[in-house]
């Protein structure tokens, strides 16, 4: 069994050609490699529109048992109808992610900024209809539940409900931000919220979102090295997924978090890319 589930927010960029990717890797082949090394994956892309039954059918046969996949719910749940009403959307989401079967990890909501307290008895509606086994990670973004009795309501109903807070750290973006006005529309996408600790479930979700130098997020990723060594040593099953602007940095981030954990805790080496299996020079990373 595995301690911990890494990866990054998505399993196809074509910046990772030739640094994480074969140079000669084909779209239909990312999958694949990409699940060589990582043992999960955010499903952003659900977020926007749900996958054919034919997709599905092929991540299966393209992954080794083990892998997970973290699929988002759609956007017409969470942000369009913002969980009301959304009976029939659930029902096809639910159905047409079934075959993934034990590939299936925590299912993800991200609730928008304007969902607050008075709206969670719809929150504790949709996760009484998440299929049982299946566990759940929820991301707020409005300030409110980040203290008082908004933040202890909802830790109480995650709780209860054996759902995951998602953990958002996004100082290191920030930092990014902060030398580069181009990035400055990231601000909207990735809010700057308090980062705490959150475990609500068994499967605490964090989500790192990254200056593009690894070492200007080295105290954040040391914090969180201490804190996601801490969970397993407790029992604790986290997933862990690292992003960066563009995130063409974030399978190099994600690696060398997975080294600050083995400095920690004992843990196997990640396998090598599948870049480093083909050999010869990778293709120089972009300077920020």
């Amino acid at each position: 069994m595995r301690p911990y589930f890494l990866g990054c927010p998505m399993w196809a960029n074509k910046e990772w050609v030739g640094r994480f990717f074969t140079r000669g890797v084909k779209n239909t082949e990312m999958l694949a490699q990409y699940s060589q090394v990582f043992s999960s994956v955010e499903g952003n892309t659900v977020f926007y529109a749900l996958p054919s039954s034919e997709n599905i059918a092929r991540w299966k046969e393209e992954v080794p048992e083990g892998f997970h996949f973290c699929m988002k719910f759609p956007h017409i749940i969470s942000h369009e109808k913002m969980l009301h009403n959304v009976e029939d959307e659930l029902t096809v989401f639910f159905e047409r992610m079934a075959p993934l079967g034990s590939l299936l990890g925590p299912y993800f909501l991200l609730l928008p900024k304007a969902f607050q307290l008075p709206s969670l008895p719809l929150l504790e509606r949709l996760l009484q209809r998440v299929p049982e086994g299946a566990p759940c990670a929820v991301e707020v973004r409005h300030i409110s539940f980040f203290s008082g009795l908004p933040e202890r309501r909802l830790n109480e109903l995650l709780h209860r409900y054996g759902a995951d807070r998602v953990i958002t750290d996004t100082r290191g973006v920030y930092r990014a931000i902060a030398e580069d006005p181009n990035l400055k529309t990231l601000r909207s996408r990735k809010p700057q919220l308090p980062e705490k600790p959150y475990v609500t479930g068994k499967q605490p979700f964090l989500r790192l979102i990254c200056h593009p130098t690894w070492e200007k997020n080295l105290d954040i990723m040391e914090y969180w090295a201490d804190a996601v060594a801490h969970w397993i040593e407790q029992g604790l099953r986290p997933y862990v997924f690292l992003h960066s602007p563009e995130d063409i940095e974030a399978p190099d981030h994600a690696r060398k978090f997975h080294a600050l954990l083995q400095q920690r805790i004992e843990l196997d080496d990640l396998p090598p890319t599948p870049m480093d299996v083909e050999g010869g020079p990778r293709e120089q990373l972009a300077l920020f």
